[in-house]
């Protein structure tokens, strides 16, 4: 009988080191500066997945660790949700080190390693129903936008693999060399994978520079309006719509009316032509037939507008706030921007195409047969007291400033998808605004994360962005990615409202060259490693059994 097969221990300090250095380099970042550390990182990630020492379970409780930390702040919504975003997140990492062993064969390990970090990280921001976006490795540069030449070139997927494959080749070289003279062969076969990885990366970034243009852009004046608190707050214990609509009548005053007017009020010097609201400031609701739908194209579309009381808008204003439109014969909700000229009345909507998983929608429960469906909805709705009645927004034409510039609005998470944003802006939008709501995260590192996000859409499609919040980040970004403008993050609930104002320069209305090939690029990745995946378990269906 051949003696018990004896397990290697658990690379634990590898696992511990590569998490904390990932979710140090993380936005916001544990340190000034921190990004580089997310190199290291990615290099130990590399370490745990192609060693001897359980590597698969290794990366699976590396993936969990370093998932549950950059999304630490969603225990405040649900702390079984975190722990479950935790647990899924580690079986991205897992599949990526399967993939690597499974086809390192062929082109070494550095490369696959490349393709799997960026396969897996596309395969966890799109997976349809789950998708979660955060975390990326190269969001851990948006602070230095003039390194995204990669992004601007094959967007997430590009830059991500370059990165890993900085860091896999790090490693790579330093156990060649441990390895001894006799082990490494030449020199060369050492450094080589990370002379080309930084080539490699170097070249992405220098053609990926943004070129000036040949004559300044005209601008558009917009402000934000952050009124600096906690919807879900100051609602808490409000059991009736009359009374919330009590309560925000209250508040609005303060939070909206006085900073709108002051800014660009009737009399106003220098009235903005868009003035945003974010998402969350306003509740009361107003159905199709109270308004003149064939006018407005509604059709049977229901849309939840602010009865507002009277501002006193500049002429030369429009406002952009966050609302809700009802579809499928008013059974359903969609978030939605809805532009209002200076006296309140409805000129246009856009709705939200990603809703958040487990926030606006359940997961998976339209695949159930109806008579589950129900009885899970109604579970959901009798223990959270929340419907999910939330359905998904249609793609709509782009919004027009008074003089016609054309922009589009996405609310909270459609900005986190680069497939979302970029469908706006081929349609003809020159400039893109967020409305957003995130006092979930009770200020933590998911805030920065989505600003991060911000920066990487604004480089990969060339076009400026600012970010409305309730209390989150607000910010404007131009087309190259450099921060213009933003206001620092205050604790909740703030004194009084602030405002950020940009002259935000306009884009071209086109998606740049090499933006059509970018999802191509991360569907490529997440198929190579499906094909790692199916190898995988083929050898393992076809290995002969382990003879005792």
């Amino acid at each position: 009988m051949n003696p018990p097969i004896q397990r290697a221990r658990l690379p634990y300090w590898w696992i511990l080191t590569a998490a904390a250095l990932q979710a140090a380099a993380s936005p916001p970042g544990w340190l000034p500066n921190a990004a580089p550390l997310v190199i290291p990182g990615l290099a130990l990630q590399y370490a745990i997945a192609t060693s001897e020492r359980r590597p698969l379970l290794a990366s699976y409780w590396f993936g969990v660790l370093y998932t549950g930390a950059f999304s630490f702040s969603l225990r405040h919504v649900l702390l079984p949700g975190w722990l479950l975003i935790a647990l899924v997140g580690g079986l991205y990492t897992l599949a990526s080190a399967v993939a690597v062993r499974s086809l390192q064969r062929w082109f070494g390990s550095v490369l696959w390693f490349a393709i799997a970090v960026a396969g897996a990280c596309f395969l966890r921001a799109e997976l349809p129903q789950v998708w979660y976006p955060h975390g990326q490795p190269c969001h851990d540069f948006w602070r230095w936008p003039s390194l995204l030449g990669a992004v601007r070139i094959g967007g997430e997927p590009l830059a991500n693999a370059l990165l890993a494959a900085v860091g896999a080749a790090l490693f790579f070289c330093y156990r060649k060399r441990q390895g001894g003279a006799a082990a490494i062969g030449p020199k060369l076969g050492a450094v080589l994978p990370l002379a080309w990885s930084l080539l490699a990366l170097l070249l992405a970034t220098w053609l990926g520079k943004p070129q000036p243009p040949s004559t300044p852009r005209a601008t558009v004046e917009i402000i934000a309006i952050e009124p600096g608190v906690h919807p879900t707050d100051w609602l808490l214990g409000i059991d009736s719509q009359q009374a919330m609509q009590a309560r925000w009548r209250e508040l609005f005053d303060k939070y909206w009316r006085k900073p709108s007017q002051e800014v660009a009020g009737k009399d106003s010097a220098r009235p903005p032509a868009l003035l945003l609201w974010p998402e969350s400031s306003v509740f009361d609701e107003v159905r199709a037939s109270e308004l003149n739908s064939s006018a407005a194209g509604l059709g049977e579309v229901g849309v939840r507008l602010p009865s507002l009381p009277a501002i006193a808008l500049h002429a030369d204003t429009r406002l952009c706030v966050g609302g809700m439109v009802r579809i499928k014969d008013m059974q359903y909700l969609t978030p939605a921007a809805i532009l209002l000229d200076a006296d309140g009345r409805y000129l246009a909507h856009q709705e939200k195409r990603r809703l958040v998983p487990a926030g606006e929608f359940l997961p998976f429960v339209e695949w159930l047969p109806a008579s589950w469906a129900k009885v899970l909805r109604d579970f959901i709705a009798k223990t959270f007291g929340a419907e999910f009645e939330n359905q998904p927004g249609r793609s709509l034409k782009p919004m027009r400033t008074k003089a016609g510039v054309p922009f589009s609005a996405l609310i909270c998470y459609d900005n986190a998808f680069p497939s979302t944003v970029a469908a706006e802006v081929a349609q003809g939008a020159e400039f893109l605004v967020v409305l957003s709501n995130e006092a979930w995260y009770r200020f933590g590192a998911e805030l920065d994360q989505l600003a991060a996000i911000t920066v990487l859409r604004a480089v990969a499609t060339g076009t400026a962005i600012v970010r409305c919040t309730t209390d989150g980040r607000s910010l404007a970004v131009d087309g190259e990615g450099q921060i213009l403008t933003e206001l620092a993050q205050l604790t909740a609930p703030a004194e009084q409202p602030r405002w950020l104002r940009v002259a935000l320069p306009r884009g071209t209305g086109q998606l740049p060259f090499w933006a059509h090939c970018h999802s191509y690029l991360g569907n490529g990745c997440a198929c190579l490693c499906g094909v790692g995946l199916l190898l995988a378990v083929l050898r393992r269906w076809r290995s002969p059994p382990v003879q005792q």
